[in-house]
């Protein structure tokens, strides 16, 4: 008998069989993958692997894609995307594609004429394009994509770039064409690619109005890109953002575009800290996506692709670079950096009168009033209603007499308006002029930019939604069908509002994209939509400072890149809510990397209700941003800071003090971001670029390179207030390059003391095993973590209620000692408020390296430390008389240091610190500082940290 084989044998074997065929695959795969890595890239090499989606609309909905809609585009359709690891409609292989025809060098790189294979996705076939290479130093490359006759829009911006080749550039460039163009961008020192195209079928799409580009990234450490409300400072990389100025609440929508396009990103690429910055210049309506290849695609629907890469190599040297080009951030005057308060519904003179009176009451410092619109006749610009404000203008001089200054907001009115097109000359000294007439009426110190988005309420609609029903005519603005006005690709900047009754237009809440503007009517809305606030900004800074006859200054809410050299930004309409105030930190960081460190957050929040834990929080927070505002809407409560009760009013008082101690070296912070383009408000990894902790750190940030500060930023928990613990993701301890940095402790309201440690952050005297992570016990006494990073030198003022005050103050010295006993800083001095001369007065240098070297390794530092601290109880007793026998003493030390230091003037150094009283003193000094030397004793004003009592 012949045995039968069970039934399911055969299908057993199928199975083994296709379990192998599989793994062979996978490895077949794998191999080709890695053998990629090693090789120039094709776009074959990565077929399969990454199947780019040609419904980016969809968000990855298979819902709102059908087959038929799919082979439209000339893509592929697939129904099997239960994995969901591919889109269910993607590029194909042998469709849409573009190859190089021929290659032509330039005298800084090369030009590559493309020729189109197949139809592009969203039609308006371009058939020809160009890619131009350039080499633009050795720091800066730049390339485009651009038809031949180079006849598509472009931004009408001016960069500042290098004209001659470069000598020795950092960067080299790899193309390949065997199916499709690809190009790759390699920093040489290391290899790494910081610009690969070679990603995929559909990673370059160039047609009309869709535009698409893809880059694999070298890691995922990604910061900038906006404006959006990010959770965080490092990017998500499974979100894709829209880029298009618009009017809308950031916290109510926190994936929606904002106010302003600043499309440029910087990426730290490996362990070893390298870092690059990429920006593309483009003003139409964008998005922004990323993958977790990783990758991030750029798209827009019109003119150029123009991109500029800085190749750093430190997160700095970036940012330095990226200013560089676009323009260098302003130089604020010193008032600027004070305290403002403001609120949209003072709505009369003794409300406005009071919120001031409360400040002062609690002795807070503060510097400038702002008025919102209500303060307006009927909302027209130029104006004051005088029924609510009678006498506004005496009142504000009678202010400005006492030391404070003035912002008044300018915005467009309620009712029947038109729009200004600031790209025309005779417009610009037009709004200049009236804006000179308006400070001869009402004077101003400064002036806010608000709605510039532009916004328009009610577009498409019928009737404005503000509008009360049976109130006086109004227009009604209803844009044409046309693809400028509903593009072929609607962005997410228009989908991300569709509604179940009708679709969004690119036009709603602005004005029609047909609408034309420049000298000659050249440009389209289309096109320069994002560019209007930069627009309106220019004419407004160059008039403020021309009416004012000072160095003056412009905040507006809309930005493009360059909106730097002349204005500082708000980050909007935000809401009284605990989350907003990391928010705040996320978007000041991202401003100072976009070149607009001139920035802050309206403090205590815009919308809702405010609370007294809240303000109190938020005031701490809010006295370390560059713009610290506390600024509010109409019918919210009174939440100045002397007006939420003892506890915030007292809370509010000792942190400003804190930060008009500090202005000195803020103001010192300004002048290097002014002439070096560095950042102000920096990440904690711009300092520690190796620190694989500090890359995702975004609950601390810095001043500089010095000053390291932990806010208090969740709710007290109510049921166990005294041992709450501070988030341990607010207080993670630098590690790796951290190790043997010194954090000098800077306590509030005492004198300044700290521990030397061996190891990083930390904020109790407990030793603790390096790279772990802490928590502190909060209390509602507690205050912000400030910290002095060991090495540096910084220069404070005495705090006085307002800087003009502040600035008739001793100045003093901090240098906190490094492991080797060493500390240097920058220091710089002027006026404050000038505009001709911002630098101090020396004939031949803008500033001068503060450098104090301080021996800790003889025998005379426990002698040093011992008399620093017997003359600071001398201070306290009769702080004339030492400040006399330290000069003294300070002359006979330094004879031998004075005849080494070419320029060292000793008698200088002695009137900075000990008669500091001259309110003439400061603005006739040879120089902004002096160099100096510690030696037995210490010099007047002077204190030295570093041993231990």
């Amino acid at each position: 008998m012949i045995a039968k084989k069970p039934k399911g044998n055969k299908r057993s074997t199928y199975i083994v069989v296709g379990v192998i065929v599989v793994i062979v695959i996978i490895i077949i795969a794998a191999l080709a993958y890695k053998r990629n890595d090693s090789s120039e890239p094709t776009a074959e090499a990565y077929n399969g692997i990454v199947p780019w989606d040609c419904f980016p609309e969809a968000q990855g909905n298979p819902l709102l894609v059908n087959e038929a809609a799919c082979e439209l585009r000339g893509c592929k359709y697939d129904s099997d995307i239960s994995n969901g690891k591919r889109p269910a409609c993607s590029f194909q292989d042998k469709g849409y594609r573009l190859r190089v025809k021929d290659i032509s060098h330039t005298e800084r790189g090369f030009v590559a004429r493309l020729g189109q294979v197949g139809s592009a996705p969203f039609g308006g076939d371009v058939t020809q394009w160009v890619f131009r290479f350039e080499e633009r130093g050795d720091n800066v490359a730049r390339f485009t994509f651009d038809t031949e006759n180079g006849s598509r829009y472009k931004v009408p911006k001016a960069m500042n770039l290098q004209t001659l080749p470069a000598d020795r550039p950092k960067y080299d460039i790899q193309i390949t064409n065997n199916e499709t163009f690809a190009f790759k961008i390699i920093r040489k020192q290391t290899g790494t690619a910081i610009w690969d195209s070679a990603v995929g079928p559909g990673s370059l799409i160039l047609s009309d109005q869709f535009l698409q580009v893809t880059t694999r990234l070298p890691s995922i450490n990604v910061y900038g890109l906006g404006e959006n409300m990010h959770e965080s400072f490092r990017h998500n990389f499974s979100k894709t953002w829209a880029s298009f100025s618009k009017d809308q609440k950031p916290s109510y929508d926190i994936d929606s575009n904002l106010y302003g396009v600043q499309p440029f990103y910087t990426c730290v690429e490996d362990d070893k800290g390298n870092t690059h910055g990429v920006l593309m210049l483009n003003s139409n309506a964008q998005e922004y996506a990323f993958s977790t290849l990783p990758s991030l695609t750029f798209r827009t629907i019109g003119g150029i692709l123009d991109f500029y890469l800085f190749l750093g190599p430190t997160p700095e040297n970036v940012i330095e670079q990226y200013t560089e080009v676009i323009g260098r951030p302003f130089m604020p005057p010193y008032w600027s950096l004070g305290f403002h308060l403001c609120k949209y519904g003072y709505n009369n003179i003794s409300n406005l009168m009071d919120a001031v009176e409360s400040t002062a009451k609690y002795e807070i410092p503060q510097d400038v009033q702002c008025v919102d619109i209500d303060h307006m006749d009927t909302y027209k610009m130029f104006t004051v209603d005088q029924e609510r404000f009678p006498n506004l203008n005496d009142y504000f001089t009678k202010l400005r007499a006492e030391g404070m200054r003035i912002i008044y907001i300018l915005v467009w009115p309620r009712g029947n308006v038109v729009f200004l097109d600031f790209m025309k000359t005779e417009v610009q000294n037009e709004w200049k002029k009236m804006i000179k007439d308006y400070r001869d009426t009402l004077i101003f110190d400064a002036l806010w930019l608000d709605m510039n988005e532009p916004v328009n309420f009610g577009t498409n609609g019928e009737q404005p939604r503000i509008w009360a029903r049976g109130e006086r005519s109004y227009w009604k603005l209803y844009c044409p069908k046309n693809s400028l006005e509903d593009p072929p690709y609607r962005t997410k900047a228009c989908y991300r509002f569709d509604s179940e009754s009708r679709k969004s237009r690119l036009s709603d809440k602005t004005l029609c994209m047909s609408a034309v503007q420049g000298e000659s009517n050249q440009y389209k809305h289309y096109d320069v939509h994002s560019l209007y606030g930069l627009s309106q900004t220019i004419p407004t800074f160059e008039a403020a400072r021309e009416a004012t006859g000072e160095r003056s200054m412009v905040i507006t809410r809309s930005t493009f890149p360059g909106s730097g050299q002349y204005s500082g930004h708000w980050l909007g309409d935000n809401r009284s809510l605990w989350k907003d105030l990391h928010r705040s930190i996320i978007g000041m960081l991202e401003f100072n990397i976009f070149g607009i460190p001139y920035v802050g957050a309206d403090i205590c929040g815009f919308f809702e209700d405010s609370n007294p834990q809240l303000c109190k929080r938020w005031m701490q927070l809010g006295a370390f941003y560059p713009f610290s505002r506390n600024h509010n809407g109409m019918e919210t409560l009174l939440q100045g800071p002397g007006q939420m009760g003892d506890d915030v009013g007292y809370a509010s008082r000792d942190i400003m003090r804190v930060r008009y101690q500090l202005l000195p070296y803020l103001y010192t912070l300004f002048h290097e971001s002014h002439t070096r383009g560095s950042t102000v408000v920096r990440p904690v990894h711009h300092e520690f670029p190796t620190d694989t902790t500090a890359l995702s750190i975004d609950k601390q940030f810095m001043w500089g390179r010095c000053l390291l500060i932990s806010a208090i930023l969740e709710q007290r928990s109510i049921s166990n207030p005294p041992s709450t613990p501070w988030p341990g993701d607010d207080l993670k301890k630098l590690r790796s390059s951290c190790i043997g940095v010194h954090w000098l402790v800077y306590k509030i309201n005492k004198q300044i003391s700290f521990l030397i440690r061996t190891f990083p952050v930390q904020y109790d005297l407990e030793e603790t095993e390096e790279g772990a992570e802490r928590t502190v016990a909060i209390s509602d006494d507690s205050k912000p973590l400030l910290h002095l990073r060991g090495g540096c030198v910084i220069v404070q003022q005495d705090y006085a209620n307002n800087t003009r005050s502040s600035r008739q103050n001793p100045l003093s010295i901090l240098a906190a000692l490094d492991k080797d006993g060493q500390a240097n800083g920058m220091f710089y001095w002027d006026d404050g408020n000038s505009i001709g001369r911002i630098f101090c007065q020396s004939n031949d240098e803008l500033k001068t390296l503060f450098n104090a070297i301080i021996s800790s390794s003889s025998s005379n530092n426990n002698n040093n430390n011992n008399n620093n601290n017997n003359n600071n109880s001398n201070n306290n007793n009769n702080n004339n008389s030492n400040n006399n026998n330290n000069n003294n003493n300070n002359n006979n030390n330094n004879n031998k240091s004075n005849k080494k230091r070419k320029g060292y003037k000793n008698q200088l150094l002695r009137k900075t610190y000990a008669e500091s009283d001259d309110t003439t003193l400061l603005n006739t000094l040879d120089y902004c500082l002096v160099a100096a030397k510690r030696h037995h004793r210490p010099l007047p004003g002077f204190r030295a940290l570093g041993q231990q009592d």
